[in-house]
């Protein structure tokens, strides 16, 4: 098997691939459990890259986001995540962390996509406040992906 979907309580959804089909089921997903969201209708209204890290919004004032004009669809959404994941497939240092590689298998890159850091919840109240990005509907990242023999 190579992509892992994992699903923590009821608000956080994690999805670690690196087939673009899982990304796009999993936008989906994600968009579903959103209260703002009607299919084929604009949802993301922009973007706002942090730390090697692609954060989607929906209602996002912060002055750092970069607007969609007109906001996205989920398909317009998921293409731009999408195309941006591929252009930045190197993992940054931070998200490599103090990871082993596994003595038998193997690696490849791919990509989380991730509701964790973008919902108001005990953890995120426990972020560091310039950390917190309120409005922002899902993050995609580059990460690691290991395969165990």
């Amino acid at each position: 098997m190579n992509h892992r979907l994992y699903q923590l309580g009821s608000e956080h959804v994690i999805v670690r691939s690196a087939k673009q089909a899982v990304f796009e089921l999993a936008m989906q997903l994600i968009a579903l459990g959103e209260w703002r969201y009607r299919p084929g209708s604009p949802l993301f209204d922009g973007y706002l890259v942090k730390n090697g890290e692609l954060f989607l919004s929906a209602a996002c004032r912060e002055p750092q986001v970069t607007k969609f004009t007109p906001p996205y669809t989920l398909a317009q959404a998921t293409e731009f995540a999408w195309q941006w994941y591929l252009a930045n497939q190197q993992p940054t240092e931070e998200q490599i962390g103090d990871a082993e590689l596994p003595s038998e298998g193997s690696v490849e890159v791919g990509f989380e996509l991730s509701t964790e850091r973008t919902r108001i919840d005990n953890a995120y109240q426990k972020m560091p406040q310039e950390d917190r990005l309120w409005g922002m509907v899902c993050s995609v990242k580059p990460v690691w992906l290991y395969y165990h023999k």
